[in-house]
């Protein structure tokens, strides 16, 4: 489970978990941020109502005809509303700048959200091109995003601010999180 322990002030804006922290048997966040946030995202969605979204790159390499293929960049979720420009992936609520100068290895990624992107994945998972739930995968993801909206990594915090002094305020902080109605909602964290 997140702990106070395993976040950490990322961008100045917010708190994510680490990359190392453990989600579901070997795999690390680190490894639901490169190489299965497919899953992540798809679980994201189930727990949240929040839609997908992916980058693709579209010429990551080309086939035996010469003719380039995409390949996912990254998958994540997308916040709405007064969060439009914010996305939640494995290590909690990102802006969607940082997605892109992290995950962007083409000059302009094609970027594909709402049921196309939820569709691609699934479509990519059933053809092989990415993998699949193992057992109990998609069950400890969903426990893990459950968890996250418990915590701080799931919020923005005023620019300027930091973990430390969000701590040392002393009192409870109202929060939003995220609901499975794709609102955000007040929520009452206690950060003893």
């Amino acid at each position: 489970m997140p702990i106070k322990e395993h976040l950490y002030v990322h961008d100045v804006e917010h708190l994510s978990v680490h990359e190392d922290f453990v989600v579901f048997g070997e795999y690390r966040v680190e490894d639901y941020l490169h190489g299965r946030c497919h899953l992540m995202a798809l679980a994201i969605r189930e727990q949240t109502g929040l839609q997908c979204g992916v980058m693709l790159d579209l010429e990551a390499g080309y086939d035996a005809d010469d003719e380039p293929v995409a390949a996912l960049d990254h998958a994540f979720c997308e916040l709405e509303g007064s969060m439009t420009g914010y996305v939640h992936d494995a290590r909690g609520v990102r802006s969607r700048v940082e997605i892109q100068r992290e995950y962007n290895e083409a000059f302009e990624p094609e970027q594909i959200s709402g049921i196309d992107a939820e569709n691609l994945i699934r479509q990519w998972i059933a053809s092989g091109r990415l993998e699949d739930f193992l057992p109990g995968e998609q069950e400890a993801l969903g426990f893990y995003v459950k968890e996250l909206q418990q915590y701080p990594c799931m919020v923005i915090l005023p620019v300027g601010s930091s973990w430390h002094s969000f701590e040392a305020s002393g009192i409870p902080a109202t929060t939003p999180f995220f609901n499975k109605t794709n609102a955000i909602s007040e929520s009452t964290f206690d950060l003893g």
